[in-house]
């Protein structure tokens, strides 16, 4: 019986064990064919699954490293630590200048530190046009209001008056108003 034959007698329903008896002779006729295409057909299974596992673990290790660069490229700033950082440095230099032995630099630390504080009331929102609008405007609103006017006039003695012999003892007063003034605002 040939497989044209067994093929028919399956599909026509007529199914006999003569039927039956052939099938089962070409299956084991074909059999060492079947079982190296099975082989073969497993071999390639499992190199699709070695591969896939693979991909999949290279994919996983890929997109960890995406993020962890991802996360130092857009990690959270802190900004507040970064600005508290740069006033220390800022009131470092004011220090340096202010312990110089150069009469010049005592100026320049007061011209500062005024600078410095200005800066300040504008970020805490204080209004006015010039630091005197802005000290007028803090009035009562901390308690070192009066060491800044002190600080600040100070500041306009040394841009108005062309002869003022600044001595150390009025440039270290005046940075130690400033300093009072930057500590209570929580600054240095």
């Amino acid at each position: 019986m040939t497989i044209d034959e067994i093929v028919f007698s399956m599909l026509s329903g007529t199914l006999d064990d003569q039927v039956i008896g052939a099938a089962n002779r070409a299956l084991v006729e074909a059999s060492p064919f079947l079982s190296t295409v099975s082989f073969w057909y497993k071999i390639l299974a499992l190199l699709v699954i070695v591969f896939a596992l693979y991909v999949l673990v290279y994919s996983v290790m890929m997109f960890r490293e995406v993020r962890a660069r991802e996360y130092q490229a857009y990690r959270p700033v802190k900004i507040k630590e970064q600005e508290a950082s740069a006033r220390r440095i800022q009131w470092e230099v004011i220090l340096g200048h202010v312990n110089s032995e150069n009469h010049a630099e005592w100026k320049l630390a007061v011209l500062e530190a005024d600078k410095m504080l200005e800066d300040i009331l504008d970020e805490r929102g204080y209004v006015g046009q010039s630091l005197g609008e802005k000290l007028k405007d803090a009035n009562g609103k901390f308690k070192t209001v009066q060491f800044a006017w002190d600080a600040h006039k100070m500041r306009n003695r040394i841009a108005h008056e062309q002869q003022l012999e600044m001595t150390n003892k009025m440039a270290r007063d005046a940075v130690s108003q400033f300093q009072a003034v930057f500590t209570e605002l929580g600054v240095i």
